[in-house]
């Protein structure tokens, strides 16, 4: 009986969206949903900042003009650039342009979060752990991409979408779960790692990015 009084419940910190949304990623890539999940944590951040004094450095000018910058580009969805593949302004333009700055708005809140809660509250281990694990998962993903290129599979999120949406390119880079772009770089075809991401360049950011917090 003395044992279990001693017992500690267990309790989630403050970093938790963080946390299960870098120790789990490898899961929610799997279920077609890794690629959303920092606007939900994003959401849940945001809440833990209600009712505090929001601070912000003066450098968070920049940001917001920044993402004014982004709302006004809408302007020119309708535009082909030069040597561009010709579309019309449509849904799909509009939806890779919201997704872009739905990421945009979630960093921005990452950010404050982070600068309004103090060490004590959120220590920089803490974040650096989880962060950590990202390096973690691209690695093997990097394996995994080398050793079987060719592996796919459907997520849960992909089977239960409508057709119309599982057509479009870009919803089905973020819904379906594969481990490399096979691409005709130089000249021949060559596997470029990108799981557990939606495309080989994310997956290179994140390695190089995940890095030094890995470290």
């Amino acid at each position: 009986m003395l044992r279990a009084d001693r017992r500690r419940p267990l309790r989630l910190g403050i970093a938790w969206p963080l946390t299960v949304m870098a120790v789990g990623y490898p899961l929610w890539w799997l279920l077609g949903i890794a690629s959303f999940l920092p606007a939900v944590a994003a959401v849940v951040m945001a809440l833990h900042l209600r009712g505090r004094q929001v601070r912000a450095p003066r450098s968070a000018l920049l940001w917001i003009a920044f993402l004014i910058w982004v709302v006004l580009s809408a302007a020119t969805l309708g535009s082909t650039a030069p040597g561009a593949v010709p579309d019309s302004l449509g849904f799909g333009r509009l939806m890779v342009w919201g997704y872009g700055l739905t990421m945009y708005a979630a960093a921005g809140i990452a950010a404050l979060w982070v600068a309004n809660h103090d060490r004590n509250e959120l220590p920089f281990p803490t974040i650096a752990r989880s962060i950590g694990w990202l390096y973690v998962w691209a690695t093997l993903g990097g394996f995994l991409g080398i050793l079987a290129p060719q592996l796919e599979l459907t997520s849960a999120l992909e089977a239960v979408l409508p057709g119309s949406l599982r057509s479009n390119s870009f919803v089905r880079s973020l819904v379906h779960p594969a481990v490399a772009d096979i691409q005709s770089i130089l000249g021949r075809a060559e596997a470029r790692p990108r799981a557990p991401f939606p495309y080989a360049n994310t997956w290179g950011s994140v390695m190089a990015l995940s890095l030094p917090f890995f470290m």
